[in-house]
């Protein structure tokens, strides 16, 4: 008898001592830089360069929290935009960093050092990290720079991109002719080619070119490089000069609010209708006649077509009008705020009073309840790990169970032989 609970305490102790370990095991450091990439990869003085560093978090149980980010410049290096928050990472998820900087003209090649600075939360204790990246300047006769705007379009949008392509010498250019593509083919030009003429550019003079262009819905957001070529004569005869530019694509969100009310429940129910996912959204209620006990809820992430409902719990409702703030993080890593004006009084529910959708009002598939949003990720906390202790309490009881079982059976032996 003694053996088998000297076997069971063995490998309780086994299990506990393995499960503690591995969460003691955790890397102190759990941001893990992984790669960096340049826009364009051939950087020139001059240029505007768009930064991304690949961030992972190597831990095992612990989320990386409230991460925020900077590039620290060299000399002869610009900041546009050097810093770059993220609110959780989990644990084997890899996020992007991006930034913006751009090189000056009167820069020297050669290898120029930055700085990312990161602090950030693990286990509520902030932990700062350095890392080193080099950005390498090569000094290249560029005569025209090539700018687009807007820089950030939606998947599955008609935009209107305009190109403005200066002449950076002291010298006339003309014949010139500029076209661009995307390498996958998901953003392309519209009713015509991708290929446009100037006649002739005066020195430091800009000319501007237009292009009507459709973004593929299914297209995944981030920056995509456009491949320019542009061909011209100056007084040294014809040249060629390739370009790469930076589009962003992702952006804004866009919602559909309604609202429901009962005695002592506001639902206020939210729909994504755009072509961009929203990330850890909040939503607060105000309102005039409106009293309530907590008027802000955390939902979590809304995807595109997705669809939720924050409630309220009310102690007095006469207001003919309230305010519902959804405040977001865009795909573009920036924080964005929506306000609508809902009335009361006009029907403006699409939904049951229940909370329930109606029927046509979504598409199937989607899930969703009063105070339930229909796709909550919101942040959790490392936690012990189960596994261990399942294995340890199913351990105990069959021994339990086998050490009854052996008794009865002795009992039963002891009473045949009488």
């Amino acid at each position: 008898m003694k053996k088998y609970f000297f076997v069971l305490i063995v490998l309780a102790l086994f299990f506990t001592s393995t499960a503690i370990a591995e969460t003691e095991g955790e890397y102190l450091y759990l941001a893990s830089y992984d790669a960096v990439s340049f826009i364009p990869q051939s950087i020139s003085t001059g240029d505007v360069v768009n930064v991304t560093v690949d961030i992972s978090n190597r831990g095992t149980y612990i989320d990386i929290t409230d991460l925020n980010a900077e590039l620290l410049l060299d000399s002869g290096l610009e900041a546009i935009n050097t810093t770059y928050q993220i609110e959780s990472i989990k644990p084997g998820v890899t996020k992007k960093l991006t930034f913006e900087i751009k090189v000056n003209e009167n820069a020297l090649p050669g290898n120029y050092h930055t700085t990312l600075n990161m602090t950030y939360k693990r286990l509520g204790e902030e932990v700062k990290q350095q890392q080193v990246i080099i950005i390498p300047i090569i000094k290249t006769e560029k005569k025209v720079d090539i700018s687009v705007s807007p820089s950030i379009i939606s998947p599955g949008s008609k935009e209107t991109l305009v190109f403005k392509i200066t002449n950076l010498t002291n010298q006339p250019i003309s014949n010139l002719s500029f076209s661009w593509e995307e390498a996958n083919n998901l953003i392309l030009p519209l009713g015509s080619d991708n290929k446009r003429f100037v006649p002739y550019l005066e020195a430091k003079e800009t000319a501007t070119i237009t292009y009507p262009v459709a973004v593929d819905p299914n297209i995944v957001t981030g920056i995509y490089p456009l491949s320019a070529t542009t061909t011209m004569n100056d007084n040294n005869g014809i040249t060629t000069q390739n370009s790469t530019i930076g589009l962003i694509i992702g952006g804004d969100a866009e919602f559909e609010v309604s609202v429901d009310t009962s005695d002592t429940l506001l639902s206020i129910n939210i729909a994504n209708i755009g072509t961009n996912n929203a990330e850890s959204v909040v939503v607060k209620v105000s309102g005039t006649g409106l009293s309530i006990k907590n008027n802000t809820q955390i939902i979590g992430n809304l995807e595109r077509g997705d669809y939720t409902v924050a409630s309220f719990e009310t102690t007095q409702l006469n207001a003919k009008e309230i305010n519902v703030e959804i405040s977001y993080t865009d795909t573009t890593g920036e924080r964005q705020k929506n306000i609508k004006t809902i009335s009361l009084g006009a029907d403006t529910n699409n939904f049951r009073t229940n909370g329930y959708p109606a029927e046509g009002t979504f598409p199937t598939g989607t899930t969703g309840q009063t105070g339930m949003p229909g796709n909550f990720r919101g942040r959790t906390q490392p936690s012990f790990p189960t596994t261990e202790v399942a294995i340890i309490i199913i351990v105990i009881i069959v021994g339990v169970v086998c050490y009854k079982k052996r008794n009865l059976i002795r009992g039963k032996i002891k009473k045949i032989r009488k």
